[in-house]
């Protein structure tokens, strides 16, 4: 009964030992590595969850690294959720403050 949480942020550039990057200049490997990551504010990330409950499948990215797959259950009242993987048998509840991205 392990939930399938993942910590998703991988740079696309890999630094080797002399400080170049995998043949690209290094100002573009500098640029890549402190790219913000996309972030929904709490309005956006309570709108997100409320249109992801129709889906069978989605992908929610938290604050904190993890990542939850599974069916949602949203309580718009209380700004709740809960993310039910029936392949893992888990379920997780989480606020819409701690979501960074849904994908479904």
């Amino acid at each position: 009964m392990r939930s399938e949480i993942r910590n998703e942020f991988k740079p696309d550039v890999t630094l080797l030992r002399n400080g170049s990057s995998n043949g690209r200049s290094s100002s573009a490997a500098t640029s890549t590595l402190t790219k913000k990551l996309r972030s929904l504010t709490p309005e956006k990330a309570h709108e997100a969850l409320a249109a992801s409950r129709c889906a069978d499948h989605v992908r929610v990215f938290l604050h904190d690294g993890r990542v939850l797959e599974g069916a949602v259950l949203f309580n718009e009242f209380k700004g709740t959720a809960r993310i039910i993987n029936i392949v893992n048998e888990v379920s997780v509840d989480i606020r819409a403050e701690d979501v960074r991205d849904v994908r479904y």
